[in-house]
């Protein structure tokens, strides 16, 4: 009796402009399809639930339900339903709901599905969200244990956040979904600690990253060099230029790089083997080198890390073009080795991809690198016969790429 007087309730509104003309008439003059039926009865409910009338909703929904083959058509779909439960503060078939959210989604597509148009998600969400601090109050008086009640309240705050799948190439989110996410993250690890053998740890959908061991950098910038010893009587101070390629495992690091320190000579310089180094000749110092380093401080912000080195130099003098019209200048060529210990600091400028509700630190990111290094050279071979060391300050932009994974809680 009560499904009988539900479809003439239905059916009475939907046709409320023909009041004149029997219902029996009118589904004989204008049959609906089975999903014109489902559609027009799900903007009943939502007219309903926007009357906030919970008891004509419940009764819809009932209707929706028991009236239709669920194995064929969409009526209500997975989290409309786990949705209008939470606000009809029905927990119980919430719940069950939520154990088969999951497989309930991944059936939709074999279904026939109603009609968006009208916003049928979108309007429930926003009302839920409303007053959820007071779906809260009641899902906690409710007769679930604490078990249920706490996975419930972390598995509807889903509902809130504007995307689906882990946050793995989003570009940037509004501070409130970021903390809808921290929130829901920590929440959810606080849970699995005190529930550690819980059967609902298996239904969380995971919106926490962990970084890759791996990661891979880029830089290249200038700076300022200052010689010591008898490099210093020899040959001016003047700008340094570096390119590298950094290569990190968790927070160790190996950079293979190539610099150059530049300056002049300040007078001529006798050689051993009768040669002269003429004064004021250009001359570049060249060093591809490979150092180790460690992040041991990192932060939002920067990063610093201690490093040490070996690399091989040359000596260039003067330019190409003064070398092709001066042969002698070709014959002082010099090749040495450089070992280095130094101290860099990333200064973040920003992500390169922005992972909201992470507690880590975000894994890819551009910066500015400060370097200090202080450059050991042996140059005992002929025919240089002097001892020097290389101070160098540089100031690189670089970029640095690591990828995350989706963690798992089981």
């Amino acid at each position: 009796m009560k499904k009988l007087s539900l479809t003439i309730y239905l059916l009475s509104l939907t046709f409320m402009g023909f009041s004149q003309i029997s219902v029996e008439s009118l589904i004989r003059e204008q049959p609906l399809s089975t999903v014109e039926t489902i559609n027009r009865t799900r903007t009943l409910l939502l007219e309903a639930f926007v009357q906030n009338d919970r008891e004509k909703v419940q009764e819809i929904r009932q209707f929706l339900s028991e009236n239709f083959d669920e194995n064929s058509f969409v009526t209500l779909f997975p989290f409309e339903q786990v949705l209008l439960l939470a606000w009809l503060n029905d927990f119980e078939e919430m719940l069950q709901h939520i154990k088969i959210y999951d497989t309930s989604m991944a059936q939709i597509q074999r279904k026939i599905m109603p009609d968006f148009a009208n916003n049928f998600y979108g309007v429930i969400v926003g009302r839920v969200e409303q007053e959820f601090e007071t779906i809260l109050d009641n899902l906690q008086a409710s007769h679930l244990t604490q078990e249920q009640k706490d996975f419930s309240a972390i598995y509807l705050r889903y509902f809130f956040i504007p995307f689906t799948d882990p946050p793995r190439h989003f570009f940037g989110v509004s501070e409130e979904v970021d903390a809808i996410l921290r929130e829901v993250n920590t929440d959810t690890r606080e849970f699995i600690a005190t529930f550690p053998h819980s059967e609902y740890i298996s239904l969380f959908h995971s919106f926490e990253l962990e970084p890759f061991d791996w990661g891979f950098g880029f830089g290249i910038g200038g700076g300022y060099s200052a010689k010591t010893g008898d490099f210093s009587n020899f040959f001016t101070n003047r700008g340094a230029a570096e390119m590298f390629i950094d290569i990190t495992y968790k927070r160790f690091i190996a950079t293979v790089g190539f610099s150059g320190v530049f300056g002049r000579s300040r007078e001529d310089i006798h050689l051993s083997n009768g040669l002269i180094f003429p004064k004021d000749t250009s001359v570049d110092i060249s060093t591809p080198y490979l150092t180790f380093g460690y992040r041991f401080f990192e932060n939002k912000r920067i990063i610093v890390m201690p490093m040490v080195g070996v690399g091989a130099g040359f000596i260039r003098p003067g330019t190409p073009a003064s070398r092709n019209d001066n042969p002698a200048l070709r014959e002082l060529n010099h090749t040495f080795l450089t070992t280095s210990i130094g101290i860099a600091t990333d200064i973040r400028l920003g992500s390169m991809r922005r992972m909201p509700g992470q507690n880590f630190p975000q894994p890819s990111f551009f910066a500015i690198r400060l370097k200090y290094k202080f450059s050991y050279s042996t140059w005992g071979q002929p025919p240089i016969h002097f001892n020097g060391n290389v101070h160098t300050i540089t100031a690189s932009f670089y970029m640095f790429g690591r990828g995350t994974r989706q963690v798992r809680y089981i």
